[in-house]
């Protein structure tokens, strides 16, 4: 006979950026925040499929330099949530 496992429920430390979704690190609460503040200025436009292929706006055409923003952004949230 086999045994199961007992499913018990604990009580975790959640993140959550504006009301919406929870992350389970700082780290990533920071970098969520960070991502929704650059989309906020976001100008990318998608295509129809047809005739218009669409734009890329600055922040997204280059994915390094995308991810060095995200980095910094978060740094300068997380230095703003926790000082006095």
């Amino acid at each position: 006979m086999t045994r199961r496992a007992a499913v018990t429920r604990e009580p975790a430390t959640v993140f959550k950026v504006d009301g919406g979704r929870r992350y389970f690190t700082k780290k990533a609460a920071f970098n969520a925040a960070a991502r929704i503040a650059i989309n906020k200025r976001c100008e990318c436009e998608r295509g129809d499929g047809n005739r218009y292929s669409g734009f890329t706006c600055s922040y997204h055409e280059n994915p390094e330099r995308y991810m060095k923003i995200v980095r910094r952004l978060a740094r300068l949230i997380e230095c703003r949530e926790v000082a006095p």
